[in-house]
Parts: structure tokens; sequence; C-alpha cells
């Protein structure tokens, strides 16, 4: 009966636990990590990888290629302690990279200006190619710098990083070393390049000479311009020869005639900017190459005349997704009225397009994706002949109309059983058809049903027999309507949920306990016991000594040795004090969390300092200060005064 009635007890005790109590595991200890190690992860590792495919790109000539990958490494995960070197030498490759792209563009142009005998340009290339190439050997020596204190960050030679770690920067390090390989073949082609232009420079070629008219100075976009003019050399016209007129950077061939003079009608460019200008360049070719100096003539300037197009627009404050906006403004022009077409665009999406000569008025509907928010409308007139487009951005708003819903749910339910939650969804007096309702009830009832055409639903949801003997449970009605205007809405409410049987199996057991304990002192038999007198037992003493465990024995140095020796003497006066032992299996951060109860409360962050002081000079990757010495021994000596002191 006894047996039977534990039994019982255990089981309604644990009906009443389990659904109200939580277990959260975790480590009974904090982990002991080697500081040394601590910074070989993966995340170094493939930033020293993606650095190495950035260099050897850069190697390649693929510098297009390298500024992509670089950029990918501005989302890498870096610690703090690496991100200042890590950015200063991201920056470092940026600069490089643009640099020796701006320099190889340079020296291809260069080598051809050269060839057509172009030398003021061939010359002006070099110079600059020169600034560049100085800039590349500063940027390569501060690379190379940047390069070495991040091993020094990540401690690459000391003995705890890994054989990958230390291969990867290696051979970074050795894409590195091999710019200054890069640096000096373009230095050989600019050098080669510059001996080229002094050879063209002895050369005595024949000056030329190369003129530009154009009739009339002014006139509308579309219409079409005159350019005439002559080359010359001395005084005999080069007849035959190809110049080259040149609008915006937008070559235009023409031949000379038999007097060396050329003529066209160039049309003005749908620009719609105030200007141009013109010039016309001549190249020597041929047989030309070698007897003829290059020319270019005098810029001339063309005014450029169009129409100004005005625009008015405006839209409401707020839209609704799905739902039509009226857009109204007005087009007007400096010039004739003319049909125009208004293109209108939220968040650069097209949207509808309106003809119109003057005002104009029309709906657009708001896409039904539309997130919720702040939205650009772009308003967008586009260009037609002499007349320039325009276009005007508006703010606005998308929103959505909030519904309501109004639930009725009991207060209070008895388990098991079924719930039953009505419900109408509405916004104002009109009612929401349609809509998607789902209920969830707890943790394992949940229904999905659609309102009706007046807005109502009703719910019935079942509720299985829990082990919990009462408690307040959550309703969860969830409201997702059809139309993409109409917002979504939670609502929530609490139930109190009674399970009969449960409180039956504890009032049982309760019973079942009580009658125990009442029949157990009632049914003891008294036994009278003659009147002794009492003596004191004779005490018997046994001392049993206590041997300490061996104590770990790491491998240290002199200074860490010494660190160690004055952790040890504050080791054994607690020792003494507390009966703790240092075991060979414990690390310093256990014993220290076994004993800090134990000793005197003035003891207990001098202890706390010491082991850290000992954790580092035996874990550090470099060799602990020899002040940090006197820093161990001055807390070895407060720890015996403190815990000998308390224990007098």
């Amino acid at each position: 009966m006894k047996r039977f009635t534990v039994i019982l007890f255990v089981l309604v005790l644990a009906a009443v636990l389990i659904p109200t109590f939580s277990i959260v595991a975790r480590q009974a200890h904090t982990p002991h990590e080697n500081p040394a190690t601590a910074g070989d992860s993966s995340d170094v590792i493939l930033m020293l990888l993606f650095h190495g495919d950035v260099f050897d790109l850069m190697l390649s000539g693929k510098y297009q290629d390298a500024q992509g990958l670089l950029n990918e490494l501005q989302h890498a995960n870096i610690s703090s302690e690496l991100q200042y070197v890590v950015d200063r030498f991201n920056a470092l490759s940026q600069e490089l990279l643009v640099a020796l792209d701006n320099l190889e563009g340079l020296l291809n142009e260069a080598s051809a200006a050269l060839a057509k005998y172009q030398l003021k340009e061939a010359r002006q290339m070099l110079e600059e190619a020169g600034i560049i190439l100085w800039d590349i050997e500063r940027l390569r020596v501060e690379i190379q710098q940047a390069g070495d204190a991040l091993g020094n960050r990540l401690n690459i030679t000391n003995v705890a990083s890994t054989e990958q770690l230390r291969q990867i920067y290696d051979r970074l390090q050795g894409l590195v070393w091999r710019l200054h390989d890069l640096v000096a073949g373009f230095n050989q082609l600019w050098e080669a390049l510059s001996t080229e232009y002094d050879v063209r420079v002895a050369e005595e070629l024949l000056p030329t000479n190369l003129t530009l008219e154009v009739m009339p100075g002014s006139a509308f976009i579309g219409d079409n311009i005159f350019v005439t003019g002559r080359l010359t050399s001395g005084d005999a016209p080069l007849a035959d020869r190809q110049v080259t007129v040149l609008r915006k950077d937008e070559p235009m061939v023409f031949t000379t005639d038999e007097d060396g003079s050329y003529a066209a009608a160039i049309g003005v460019p749908l620009d719609y900017v105030s200007s141009t200008f013109l010039e016309t360049r001549y190249l020597p070719a041929g047989s030309d190459i070698g007897i003829y100096a290059a020319s270019i003539s005098q810029s001339v300037t063309i005014e450029i005349r169009y129409y100004d197009t005005f625009l008015e627009v405006a839209v409401p404050g707020l839209a609704y997704p799905g739902l039509p906006v009226t857009v109204s403004g007005r087009v007007s022009s400096t010039g004739d009225v003319v049909e125009r077409t208004v293109s209108l665009l939220l968040d650069n999406v097209h949207l509808a397009d309106v003809q119109t000569e003057d005002q104009f008025e029309f709906e657009v509907t708001i896409p039904q994706d539309t997130l919720v928010g702040a939205h650009g409308l772009n308003a967008v007139v586009a260009p037609y002949g002499r007349y320039a487009g325009t276009s005007k951005g508006l703010d606005v708003r998308v929103t959505e109309f909030q519904i309501e819903a109004d639930i009725q749910a009991p207060s209070l339910f008895v388990t098991p059983g079924q719930v039953e939650v009505n419900g109408r969804v509405h916004i104002g007096p009109e009612a929401i058809a349609g809509a998607s309702v789902v209920l969830t009830f707890g943790t394992s009832s949940s229904s999905i049903v659609e309102t009706s055409a007046d807005g109502s639903f009703t719910a019935v949801l079942d509720e299985p027999l829990r082990l919990s003997l009462a408690g307040p449970q959550k309703l969860t009605v969830g409201i997702e309507p059809g139309e993409p205007y109409y917002g979504a809405l939670e609502v929530e409410k609490w139930i109190v949920v009674v399970n009969p049987v449960g409180i039956s199996l504890v009032l049982v057991g309760l019973v079942s306990v009580g009658l125990l304990v009442y029949r157990r002192m009632t049914t003891r038999p008294v036994t009278l016991l003659p009147t002794m007198t009492a003596r004191t037992p004779d005490l018997i003493t046994e001392v049993f000594p206590v041997i300490p465990p061996p104590r770990p024995k790491p491998e240290i140095s002199d200074i860490r040795g010494e660190i160690w020796a004055a952790y040890l003497e504050g080791v054994g006066v607690v020792e003494k004090a507390t009966g703790t032992y240092l075991g060979p299996n414990a690390t310093l951060r256990e014993f220290l969390g076994a004993v800090v109860s134990q000793i005197a409360a003035a003891a207990r962050q001098p202890m706390a300092e010491l082991t850290t002081i000992t954790e580092i000079a035996l874990y550090s990757a470099r060799e602990p200060d020899a002040g940090i010495v006197t820093d161990a021994r001055q807390l070895a000596s407060i720890i015996r005064k403190e815990v000998e002191g308390d224990a007098a």
C-alpha cells in the first residue's frame, strides 16, 4: 500500500509540474579556449583566399574582374581587431587597380598616337603615364607594408597558427611581391614609348594646316549646318586626303578635293543642350606617314536652339494597392501647341501613357503587389522634334484600409472538448466577404474558414486532453482579406482551460498521501524505555592524511615559470584553507570556481586576477612582459595575507 501511494503521488506531481516548467540545458563551465588559436577561423582563411584571387586577376590584367571581386569583400565578416588593417589593405588595392587600368589605357593610346605621328597627343599621354607610374610604385610599397601588418595581426609566424593559414598567407604575399615585376614591365614599356617619341620628334616632318568654318553659327535641333575647310602644307594643297570632323566625339570622314578643300552638310544632334562644338583632324596615312605631321583645326562652337517643355502634375497623397488613382496636370511649351505623350511610372516601373495637347486627367491602377509605404511617382514627357522632354517626380504614400473584427469566444473552457468561435469582419458598416480566417488555439488545434456575404464566420476547434490542471491558452485569429487594398488583421484572446481529470488525479493523490500519514501516526506502538543516565560517548579520533593530487606541469619559459610559481604560491594557501586541491585534469578557471566562495571576500578578486594572468602567460602566443611577474607576486602575497588572516 505504501509503495503504491508513493508511485501515485509522483505521477500526480509530474502531471502538475511538467506543463508549467522547462529545463534549459547549458554548459556547467565556460569553455577553456587557447587565446593563441582563437583567431584562426574559417572567415580569416576565406578572406585571405579572396585577396589572393584579387591579386591573381590583377597580375593577369583582368582589372575589372579583380575590382568586382574586391567589392564583394566589403560584405565579409571581419573581427574588430583586423578591421582597420583589412580596410587599409582593401583601400590600397582599390586605388592600385584603378591606377593600373588607367596606366594601361594611356600607354596603349600613346602607342597608337605615335604610330599616327600625333606627337603632341603622345607627349601628353606619356607625361600622364609617368605620373601614374610613380604613384603605382608608392602604392606597391604601401600594400607590401599592409600585408606584413596583416600577417602580424594574424600571428602567422606563431607555432599555434595552422599550416593551412600559413600556406594561404604565403600565397598572398607571393602574389603581392610579383607586383614588382608587373610595375617593372609597365616602366619598360613607358621608356620604350618615350624613346620612340624622341625619335619621331627628331624626324623632319612637313607641317600641315587645317581650317574649319561653320555656317550658320546657330541652328535648331535637327536642322543641317554646313562645314567647309582646307588642308595645306605650306602653300601647297593636300588633295585626296581624309579629314575627320568630330561632333561630340562622333567622327565623320570626308576627302579633300584638288585644292585641298572639303565641304559637307551635318545635322544638329538631338541632344537638347545649349551648344556644341566641332573640330577637324588630319592624321597622316599610307605614304604620308613620316613625311607630313598631323594637324587639328580650331574648335567652332555652335549655338543650339529648341523649345522648352513645362509640366504640371497633381496626384492624391494616398493610394491603395489594386485601386485606381487620378493623375491630372498640364503640358505646355515655348513653341506651338503639339500633341505630347505623358508617361507615368511608379518606382521606375511603367504604369500608363496618355496623349495630350494641353491639360490631361486619367486614372492609373496601383499594382496589387505594391508594398505599403512611401513610393516615387514620376510623370515623364518624351522629347518630340524641336520640343525638349521634361519630367516631374512626386511622392505618394501607398496604404491599406484597416479592417475590424468582432470575435466571440468563451472565457472558460473544460478540456477535452470543442471550442466554438464566432465573429464578423467589417470596415465600418460594410461587411468584408470572402476573407480567409485562420484560427489557432494553443499549440495543437487550428482551423481555416472563410467569411460569408455578411462578413460573419463560425469555427470549431478540437481541444484534446492536456496534463495541465488549469491555465490560460491563447486563441489567435488571423484574417487575410481577398482584396489587396484591405490590410491583414490578427486578434488574440485568452481562454482559461480547466482539466477536471488532472484535478481529480491530484485530489486522489493528496487524499491517499494524507490517509497514509494519518494511519502511520495512529497505529505506531508506543514503547516505554527504562530511565537511563545520559553519558558522553567516548570519541575515537583518527587523523587521515590528505594527499594533494599532482599539479600540472606545463612547458614554460623563464618568465612564464616565475608567473606559474607565483600562482602556485597563491593556490597552496587556498588549498590549505579550503581543503580543495587543483587536480591535474582541472583548468585554472574550474579551480577558481570551486574555491572562490570558500575563501575570504577580500581574497576573491586577487585570486581571479592571478588566474587570468597565469592563463594568458600559459596560452598566449607571445612572451609575456617581465612586469607581469611583479603583478603576479603581489597578487599571491595579497591572497596569502587575506586567507591566512581570515583563518586566524
